[in-house]
């Protein structure tokens, strides 16, 4: 079975996903507007009870007015760049 970059980030970065998206004054129900992610789906996704690839992290970033390099996503793009090497 494979894993993904994000199946061994500790639950504290799923923190920093709502924290970002409470600091960038959007509700769940907004962000599924906006991205069509299920209300569920993003919530499991905060809570640390799913996993988040690098490509839904990078969407949510740049919505939350994160830039990749920001402190969300960079063990994401470490792992990334490990997986490749």
């Amino acid at each position: 079975m494979a894993m993904n970059a994000t199946a061994d980030k500790p639950r504290h970065r799923a923190r920093d996903l709502r924290q970002a998206r409470v600091d960038a004054g959007l509700t769940l129900d907004q962000v599924r507007e906006i991205t069509g992610i299920h209300r569920s789906q993003l919530s499991r996704m905060e809570s640390g009870q799913a996993s988040v690839n690098l490509a839904r992290l990078r969407q949510l970033a740049l919505l939350y007015g994160l830039d990749e390099t920001a402190e969300l996503l960079a063990p994401f793009a470490r792992a990334e760049e490990d997986d490749t090497a």
